[in-house]
């Protein structure tokens, strides 16, 4: 909070031209600002599509039919945080987060069931998704790529399907 209160104090402080420097050597400085500016002003995708294929190469390094990436859910789960810190729109969010789940169900279907933990790892993100999802009122745009996505997974292990289709129920018939 007193951090808060000095930094406010320091930035009122300045003239107009001051702080136009400031911004300026933090963009210069800060990979993350200059994806947030890159959004912001530009309302440019090159930031989500950046990402988007840092998370595809996760699960294919060597495209579909090569050999499996290694799907750390550290890793992913680091890169959504990270954009999550520069998107300027939340709808963006949603878009890198389902790719997330898609890429691992992509995954499944390319080299087979995987484990526990994989599935719980894209149940969760399937999860949060469905969550912004609702909250940003977006049921009608994404419900049948949701759907289907779902319907991929049918003869998937684990009880993935039974867990993605339990959580997009949930979300979107209470969101009615």
């Amino acid at each position: 909070m007193k951090k808060k209160i000095n930094i406010k104090k320091h930035l009122s402080e300045m003239t107009k031209d001051e702080l136009v420097q400031e911004i300026i050597k933090l963009h210069s400085k800060f990979d993350n600002v200059k994806e947030y500016y890159q959004s912001e002003l530009l309302a440019d995708s090159s930031v989500l599509d950046k990402y988007k294929k840092q998370i595809t190469k996760e699960f294919f390094p060597y495209g579909v039919s090569g050999r499996p990436g290694d799907a750390r859910a550290a890793i992913l789960r680091k890169m959504i945080s990270d954009f999550t810190k520069v998107a300027v729109f939340e709808v963006d969010v949603i878009e890198l987060i389902l790719h997330r789940v898609e890429m691992a169900v992509a995954f499944t279907a390319a080299y087979g069931d995987i484990d526990m933990p994989f599935y719980t790892a894209a149940e969760n993100n399937f999860d949060k998704v469905c969550t912004l999802i609702v909250k940003n009122k977006l049921i009608d745009k994404y419900n049948e790529r949701c759907a289907n996505m779902i319907w991929k997974v049918r003869d998937f292990g684990w009880g993935f399907f039974d867990s993605l289709s339990g959580i997009m129920l949930h979300h979107f018939e209470n969101a009615s």
